[in-house]
C-alpha cells in the first residue's frame, strides 16, 4: 500500500481505497465488475456471430437441398456447418492464458485511470511478472506485478531508490545525498556485492517520505529461483534493476 494525493482535496489517502476520505471523492479503479463488462461485450459479439453462421449455415444447406434435388446433400452440409460453428465455440469460450489474462486486467486498469505510460520498463520470470510505469503526465509512478494491486507513488513522494542484493545495499540514489548517489551509481549494481554466488533475493526498494509506508519493497529475484550470479537470469534482473535506478535519479533530479 502507498499514500496517493487526492486530485479533487489534494490530501493524502491511501492507494486502496475506493474513495477520499476527506472529500469522499470516487476513485476510478480496475476491478471485477470492470472485467465482467468488458467480456460480457466479447461474449455477446461471439454469440451474435455463432447464431449468425448458423442462419446462414442453415439458409446455404436449403440452397444445396434444391440445387441438388438431394435432402441428403442438404443435411450433410448442414451437419458440417454446425460442426465448424461447434469448433468456433469451443475456441470463444475457452479461457485465455493467465498471462493474457493478466495483460488484458493490466490494460484495462491503465484505459479506466487515463495512464499515460510515455516510459515503461517491463522485467518477466517464473515467478514475477513486473511492469513500472512513469506517468509525467500525472506525475506518479505505477508498478505492476502479476495480478496484485498496482502500487501507486507520487513522484514528489519518492526520495530515494535502492537496490538489495541478498539484503545488502547493492546500489541506488537518494534526494538527501550530494551527488544523489547511495551505494555506486547505476552501472555500479551488477556485481556490487561478492558474498554468495547463489542468489536468495534481488529487490527494488523504493523510499518514501511518508512515516506510514516508508518503503515498497518489489521482489525481482526470489530464494525458490535457485539463480546464480554468473546467469543470465541474473544479468537481466540486474540489467532491469539498472534501469528503474537510473529512471528514478531522472526524477529526484528533476524535483532539486
Amino acid at each position: 500500500m502507498a499514500l496517493i494525493k487526492c486530485s479533487k482535496c489534494g490530501k493524502a489517502i491511501s492507494s486502496t481505497s475506493p474513495t477520499c476520505v476527506a472529500c469522499e471523492s470516487p476513485f476510478a479503479r480496475y476491478s471485477k465488475k470492470d472485467t465482467d463488462k468488458v467480456r460480457g461485450k466479447q461474449r455477446n459479439l461471439s454469440d451474435n456471430i455463432v447464431w449468425m453462421a448458423t442462419f446462414i449455415g442453415a439458409i446455404v444447406s436449403l440452397y444445396m437441398s434444391i440445387k441438388f434435388e438431394s435432402l441428403v446433400v442438404g443435411l450433410s452440409f448442414f451437419v458440417l456447418m454446425l460442426l465448424a460453428i461447434g469448433g468456433l465455440c469451443v475456441i470463444f469460450s475457452t479461457e485465455p492464458p493467465k498471462s493474457k489474462k493478466i495483460l488484458e486486467n493490466r490494460e484495462n486498469w491503465k484505459t479506466i485511470n487515463s495512464v499515460v505510460h510515455e516510459h515503461s520498463f517491463k522485467y518477466k520470470n517464473s515467478t514475477q511478472d513486473l511492469e513500472f510505469v512513469f506517468d509525467e503526465k500525472h506525475n506518479k509512478l505505477i508498478v505492476f506485478n502479476l495480478d496484485k494491486e498496482p502500487l501507486i507513488v507520487l513522484f514528489c513522494d519518492i526520495i530515494g531508490c535502492e537496490i538489495r542484493d541478498n539484503g545488502e545495499v547493492a546500489g541506488g540514489v537518494g534526494r538527501a545525498l550530494l551527488g544523489g548517489v547511495l551505494a555506486g551509481g547505476a552501472g555500479a549494481i551488477v556485481g556490487a556485492t561478492t558474498a554468495k554466488q547463489k542468489i536468495i533475493s534481488y529487490q527494488i526498494i523504493i523510499l518514501c517520505d511518508n512515516l506510514i509506508t516508508p518503503e515498497i519493497v518489489v521482489d525481482i529475484l526470489t530464494k525458490n529461483m535457485e539463480v546464480k550470479r554468473n546467469s543470465d537470469s541474473f544479468t537481466k534482473a540486474s540489467k532491469f534493476g539498472n534501469e528503474i535506478n537510473s529512471a528514478i535519479k531522472v526524477i529526484l533530479n528533476r524535483q532539486k
